[in-house]
């Protein structure tokens, strides 16, 4: 229990760490938490319980337990651990595995995330390779190679280059999407711009864009506009003034989603 900075050159193991100020360690092992009011760092990989953090995290990755930060927190390896919590930014420089990670700004995962639980994010996630997680919620923008959730994507942007998967997809009003779209559920707001759709149900709200859409059940609003086709099995519901590049299909089968 020290009250200003406590720096240590070799690698330690101890039972807890509480700090005031400033932590610099050369990895280890934390048996339970480690709790700093400022800033804590970590050279080499780390295996902690919990850690506590007021103000930044920076650990050359590692595996453990809970992580709470009310700044950011990095990770310059990969990384496993149960729970992250974090004010501002995470960045995790390889692959990151774990139950939930809850942040208000920023995520950036540079290889693959993987999560039993949630990702929710304020602001925006990059993630280099795939995501996948029981639901997926973020504010602005999600990149990932593909996007998998359990449950639930619901965002504003989703860029991805394979696709996204999930049991609802939401893109956002004035949102957009990069990338095929395959779920049971497929609710697209306001004038947002999508490309393929493979879904049992697609609403389009008014004033949006999308290329080919494949479902059971289609509604389109107004001011919509349809670049390449629509095809369905069971219901078309169209308001006025929505544009088809072709005439809608009803078909006895629909083309399998690419995943």
């Amino acid at each position: 229990d020290v009250g200003g900075s406590v720096k240590i050159e070799s690698e330690v193991t101890v039972d807890e760490v509480d700090v005031g100020g400033r932590v610099q360690v050369a990895g280890g092992v934390i048996r339970r938490e480690i709790e700093v009011g400022g800033s804590l760092e970590s050279t080499r990989p780390l295996k902690f319980e919990g850690i506590d953090v007021g103000g930044s995290v920076r650990i050359a990755g590692g595996e453990g337990g809970d992580v709470k930060v009310g700044g950011s927190f990095k990770s310059d390896g990969d990384l496993t651990f149960r729970r992250i919590e974090v004010g501002g930014r995470v960045e995790i420089l390889g692959d990151a595995s774990g139950r939930s990670i809850v942040v208000g700004g920023v995520v950036k995962v540079k290889n693959s995330l993987r999560l039993s639980e949630e990702l929710r994010v304020g602001g925006s996630a990059e993630i280099g390779g795939d995501v996948k997680a029981e639901s997926i919620r973020v504010g602005g923008r999600l990149e990932a190679e593909r996007a998998e959730a359990d449950e639930e994507i619901k965002t504003s942007t989703l860029i991805t280059a394979s696709g996204a998967k999930a049991r609802r997809i939401e893109i956002g009003r004035r949102g957009e999407a990069q990338g095929p779209l395959i779920a049971d559920t497929v609710l697209v707001r306001e004038r947002a711009r999508v490309e393929d759709i493979y879904a049992e149900s697609v609403t389009l709200r008014r004033g949006c864009r999308a290329r080919n859409i494949y479902a059971a059940r289609v509604t389109i609003e107004t001011r919509c506009r349809i670049s390449g086709e629509v095809r369905y099995t069971e219901s078309l519901k169209v308001e006025g003034d929505v544009g088809f590049a072709s005439p809608p299909e009803k078909a006895e089968k629909l083309p399998s989603p690419p995943f």
